[in-house]
């Protein structure tokens, strides 16, 4: 399994990419899009893959604009180690992009985690 960094890179290729939207967590994209409006879900997230601790508030863009949603706010905590290799979130993430396999949906998802690493897969069609 890879790191989320190679993964993004996967995802980039094909034209996807991967976003982080949670205020514990440290990401240049959270950064620049921590605010999420209509116009943001439409031109950035269309067709890719957004993790948030809030996923209520985007089921809808993410059925209208067809991209998939990690969901994070089951989990007790978001790990923000930097490193990825020891990232608890982001090997969760990772795992939980590769047993949905996620990288081939069509549509709009929502994928929850869970603490100890589980994962439930929702099409919203």
């Amino acid at each position: 399994m890879g790191s989320i960094a190679e993964l993004s890179a996967d995802y980039e290729r094909n034209g996807k990419k991967i976003f982080v939207d949670d205020a514990r967590g440290k990401s240049a994209v959270k950064e620049r899009y921590l605010v999420v409006d209509e116009n943001v879900a439409k031109e950035i997230l269309d067709g890719r893959i957004f993790e948030t601790d809030n996923p209520s508030a985007f089921i809808e863009w993410a059925r209208i604009y067809d991209f998939g949603i990690i969901a994070l706010d089951n989990l007790k905590s978001v790990d923000a180690t930097d490193d990825p290799a020891r990232n608890v979130t982001a090997k969760a993430i990772i795992a939980a992009i590769m047993n949905h396999q996620l990288w081939s949906r069509g549509k709009a998802f929502k994928g929850t985690l869970y603490d100890g690493g589980a994962s439930i897969l929702e099409d919203m069609d």
